[in-house]
């Protein structure tokens, strides 16, 4: 602490009080590795307290490697500068509830002990939680991030609660673990969310989220239920790589742009029940483990099931492909049924097979079946469809017969 040789911690009480005497709102506060209890933080808070607003307002805010050993309260505080926390320590709760952030926020490496609460609060500028550690709750419910948000590579081991929050710039959560679980209910990214090689092992809840632009789940983890029902997808949805290890859940959700979800393991219930794809749907080389669940879909791209496994049901009820449905190279090793569905281009199975027996309904301009594998019998009731069997391996009985009525309301 200038002109005293000591830091604010060993300062002689008549230092401290002269020092603490020449705080006003605004002022900057340099405190970089000091032991900052709770009584002393309140001092220093309380010497920056706004008379008008009785919020505290501080200047620069240089806290890089302290050590708040008690409850560190920043609730409603405002940073007129730069917000300097990086690799410090929070032993008690860190509140920054309704807080203020007009300049760019760095809180990487932070070891956040217990509670963390950002509830509310406004980062105007970037935020930077690289790599902190939040070993207890950390709440960032109706948070607003109008510059960038960083939390590459960070820990939640309690609940990670962002539900409600608005991301106005790109969201990181890149290579983040999510030990507990990560609600993301109703929040909305304006801008790119990256999660790809996120973790997450208890359940992780985005229903309702709406995601502006290109977002990004390629290669992440999901230990428990992830459930995206309701969700908006405007930009390209990525999914590519992602493991579901329990169920997902997507039912009633908007894709509006593509929707990539190449190579995913789905290891319980896949669920995307009235789910809506307005562009390309992709699910090229899927493994669907458990139930595949597309009951009134509705595909206005084309959808693309090329090299997809269907381990077990393949249900399609209902669901309509205004464009091509293309199966090709498929596996369905236990779907006894698959639709009735309706398909206004080409229904492809070439060179799918089929391990037991299956009855398909369709309705559908072409259904082709080029060098399709049909182990077990088999049974295609159809409605105006064009069919082609060009070396198609009948290894058991298999039976077509016209579909007289329509297959559900409104397929005509």
């Amino acid at each position: 602490m200038d002109p005293y040789n000591a830091c604010l911690v060993h300062l002689t009480t008549e230092d401290r009080e002269t020092y603490v005497a020449t705080l006003a709102p605004g002022s900057d506060l340099d405190h970089r590795g000091t032991e900052l209890d709770e009584g002393l933080l309140g001092q220093l808070l309380d010497a920056v307290r706004d008379p008008g607003t009785q919020r505290p307002t501080i200047g620069d805010a240089r806290f890089e490697s302290a050590t708040f050993t008690r409850d560190a309260r920043f609730d409603s505080a405002t940073f007129k500068g730069t917000a300097w926390f990086k690799s410090a320590t929070f032993s008690g709760d860190a509140r920054f509830g309704s807080a203020t952030f007009d300049a760019p926020a760095f809180f990487g490496s932070v070891a956040f002990t217990s509670t963390a609460g950002f509830d509310s609060a406004t980062f105007i500028g970037s935020a930077g939680f690289n790599s902190a550690k939040f070993n207890g709750s950390a709440g960032f419910n109706s948070a607003t991030f109008i510059g960038e948000a960083r939390f590459g590579s960070v820990t939640f081991t309690r609940s990670a609660r962002f539900e409600s929050a608005t991301f106005s710039g790109d969201a990181h959560f890149g290579s983040a673990t999510f030990n507990d679980t990560a609600l993301f209910t109703s929040t909305t990214f304006t801008c790119g969310a990256w999660f790809g090689s996120a973790r997450f092992t208890r359940d992780a809840r985005f229903e309702s989220a709406r995601f502006t632009r290109d977002s990004s789940f390629s290669s992440a983890t999901f230990t428990r239920d992830a459930r995206f029902g309701s969700a908006t997808f405007s930009g390209e949805a990525r999914f590519a790589s992602a493991t579901f290890t329990q169920d997902a859940w997507f039912s009633s959700t908007t894709f509006t742009r593509d929707a990539r979800f190449e190579s995913v393991t789905f290891t319980c219930s896949a669920r995307f029940d009235s789910a809506t794809f307005s562009r390309r749907a992709r699910f090229g080389s899927v493994a669907f483990n458990g139930t595949a669940g597309f009951g009134s879909a509705t595909f206005n791209g084309a959808a693309e099931f090329s090299s997809a496994s269907f381990d077990s049901s393949a249900r399609f009820d209902s669901a309509t492909f205004n464009g091509d449905a293309r199966f090709g190279s498929a596996v369905f090793e236990r779907a006894p049924q698959v639709g009735p569905l309706t398909c206004a281009g080409v229904f492809d199975l070439s060179s799918a097979s089929f391990g037991g027996p299956v009855t398909i309904e369709a309705a559908a301009r072409h259904v082709v079946c080029r060098r399709t594998r049909w182990s077990s019998a088999a049974g295609l009731r159809l409605r105006y469809a064009e069919v082609d069997f060009t070396d198609t391996v009948f290894e058991y009985p298999l039976s077509i017969a016209a579909h007289a009525r329509p297959l559900h309301p409104g397929s005509g």
